[in-house]
C-alpha cells in the first residue's frame, strides 16, 4: 500500500469511528470491527494449508513457519497503525480484544493450536537444541524467533517448556550414567560445569530465562554421580 493510499484509508477509518450513523441499531465502529475480524480470520486461515503440506526437512519447516510469523507481525503492526482510531474509541469502551490482540488470538487459534503444526514446531526446535548440545552448529536466531513467538502467543509454558525440560533431563541422565563409568570424579565434575555454562549460554541466547534447564542438568548429573 502506498503512503497516499494508507493516508486515505486512515482518514476513512477515522470518519467511520467518529461519525454516528442514522440507524440507531447499527454502529459504524462495531461493523468496522466485525468486518475487520472476518477479513483477518479468513487471511490467517490461509497459513494452515501451507504448514500442513509435506515438508520433510524439519529445518525447512521451521524456516517457513518463522517466515509466516514474521510476515504476520509486520502486517499486524501495519493494521494496528491504520486502525488506531478504532482501538482508541470503540475497542477501548467495548468488551473486545484490541486489534493487535485480535491478530494474535487468531494466529494462536488457527495456526499454533493446530496439533500437527504445534508438534512439528516444538519437535523441530527441540531437535535443533539437541543438535547444538551435541556440538553441531545451528541457527540460533531461528530458535530464538520461534521461542519468542511461543512466548508472545502465551504457549511457551504449556506447549514447549515441559518438553524441553523432559528432553534435557533425559539427555543428562543418559550422558551422566555413561560418563561416570569412564571419567575420574574430577573430570566428571569439570564436564558437568562445562555443561552448566553451555545451558546458561542457551538461556542468554534463546531460551526463556525462567526455564530451569540448568536445574535439570545439575539434578540428572548429580543423580548419576550418586547412583
Amino acid at each position: 500500500t502506498s503512503p497516499t493510499n494508507e493516508e486515505q484509508l486512515y482518514r476513512h477509518i477515522d470518519h467511520l469511528c467518529t461519525t454516528s450513523t442514522n440507524d440507531t441499531n447499527i454502529s459504524s465502529p462495531n461493523l468496522l470491527y466485525d468486518n475487520l475480524r472476518k477479513v483477518l480470520d479468513e487471511h490467517i486461515q490461509t497459513f494452515v494449508p501451507i504448514l500442513l503440506n509435506e515438508i520433510n526437512d524439519s529445518n525447512d519447516y521451521l524456516r517457513i513457519l518463522n517466515s509466516i510469523w514474521n510476515d504476520h507481525i509486520i502486517r499486524s503492526s501495519l493494521i494496528r497503525q491504520l486502525f488506531i482510531v478504532l482501538d482508541r474509541t470503540y475497542v477501548l469502551h467495548a468488551a473486545v480484544p484490541s486489534i493487535w490482540e485480535l491478530n494474535q488470538d487468531l494466529f494462536r487459534r488457527y495456526v499454533m493450536q493446530n496439533s500437527i503444526i504445534s508438534n512439528r514446531c516444538v519437535n523441530g526446535i527441540l531437535k535443533l537444541i539437541e543438535q547444538e548440545r551435541r556440538g553441531e552448529t545451528v541457527d540460533r536466531s531461528l530458535i530464538r524467533n520461534l521461542i519468542r513467538m511461543l512466548i508472545d502467543l502465551h504457549l511457551y509454558r504449556k506447549d514447549f517448556e515441559p518438553s524441553l525440560l523432559q528432553s534435557t533431563e533425559q539427555l543428562y541422565h543418559n550422558e551422566g550414567r555413561q560418563l561416570i563409568q569412564t571419567l575420574e570424579i574430577s573430570q566428571y565434575l569439570t564436564h558437568v560445569e562445562r555443561r552448566l555454562r553451555e545451558e546458561q549460554a542457551r538461556l542468554t541466547n534463546y531460551i526463556d530465562q525462567s526455564t530451569k534447564v540448568q536445574h535439570s542438568c545439575r539434578k540428572r548429573s548429580n543423580f548419576s554421580l550418586n547412583s
